[in-house]
């Protein structure tokens, strides 16, 4: 089972197993070594389940093909843990301050091809005022690798996510950068989007890594690290841990 925790996906001790090629009982022991994090549903007590992050699972998954050394693995995971953290923190912060939240995206069929044509006429004509790059802010934080594979079999374009990765260029593109002065909720605006187009990079990433490889993930320029997202926030609003 697959749960939905700051816009990443936590997945169960089986599904975890299953990622690394192993027992559900080894997922238990890197959890000791202190390989992955395990997470909790809050309410739940003792009894609550230990979930993963995918993407933590994922790294650790390539890292032991990779046959990199224990201390090499686990110094990776300290510091992407690290790296999570400071990230949700700054959300929390970029949320607080802006007076917004984030949204749920649907999954339905027919509202992920209306997102798809407001994204495509966005392309040709880029919001510009401070509710539109608000709206594509909340879209892009809360995009995630499953609405881009309903997307991809709605269409039968694999590249079907490309049009959100040209939205956002052409909305960066054509920001007006010269009212920022005497805008300051306009320039809050794009730097809260500037955030939210890395979050929506990762999952294009994640959604070619998954699909076809590595290789062509990084091809498309979708591959975005933490501490390039911690440089963009930093610039932008310089907030502090």
């Amino acid at each position: 089972m697959v749960r939905k925790v700051m816009g990443r996906d936590l997945i169960e001790v089986k599904e975890a197993a299953e990622l690394l090629d192993v027992s559900p009982r080894s997922v238990h022991h890197f959890v000791r070594q202190g390989l992955l994090k395990p997470r909790y549903e809050r309410g739940k007590g003792l009894n609550a389940p230990e979930r993963f992050h995918k993407e933590e699972v994922v790294a650790l998954s390539e890292a032991r093909r990779e046959k990199a050394d224990f201390k090499s693995v686990l110094a990776s995971a300290r510091q992407a843990h690290a790296a999570s953290r400071s990230l949700e923190r700054r959300v929390e912060f970029l949320e607080k301050l802006l007076g917004h939240s984030t949204v749920t995206l649907s999954l339905e069929h027919d509202d992920i091809i209306s997102l798809y044509s407001a994204a495509r006429l966005g392309i040709e004509v880029p919001p510009a005022t401070v509710e539109g790059v608000m709206y594509w802010s909340k879209v892009f934080l809360a995009l995630g690798e499953e609405h881009l594979e309903i997307l991809e079999a709605a269409t039968s374009d694999p590249e079907a996510w490309s049009v959100f990765m040209e939205l956002s260029t052409a909305m960066l593109r054509d920001a007006p950068i010269d009212d920022f002065v005497h805008d300051k909720e306009l320039e809050a605006a794009y730097g809260y989007f500037k955030y939210a187009r890395e979050n929506m990079r990762r999952a294009v990433y994640f959604h070619l890594r998954n699909r076809f490889g590595d290789q062509t993930a990084r091809r498309f320029g979708a591959q975005d690290s933490h501490s390039e997202v911690l440089r963009l926030l930093s610039g932008v609003f310089n907030p502090q841990p």
